[in-house]
């Protein structure tokens, strides 16, 4: 089975981006601001390397956002618990 170049083309940015957003997870261990802003700075600048249009489009999407992105390295709160509460309840 022969694959054309779009086709793999098309392989390889999704496999790019699928290991980009997991390095983005790390975000959310940062213990702090400062940390979390150098570490989002850094991969955005990752993501715009790739000249992957989507990829760059999140970036500037998660970039409007980023203090509040960001205000969970200052207040870590999980919905976690509350959903687990939650979920038993009848609607």
């Amino acid at each position: 089975m022969k694959i054309s170049w779009d086709e793999t083309r098309g392989i390889m940015e999704r496999a790019v981006a699928r290991g980009l957003k997991e390095v983005l997870r790390h975000l959310w261990d940062c213990s702090g601001v400062r940390e979390a802003r150098r570490s989002f700075k850094e991969w955005a600048t990752w993501c715009r390397g790739t000249e992957i249009k989507r990829v760059a489009k999140v970036v500037d999407m998660i970039e409007q956002r980023l203090d509040d992105v960001i205000s969970s390295c200052k207040h870590p709160i999980s919905t976690g618990p509350l959903e687990g509460v939650a979920e038993p309840l009848p609607s």
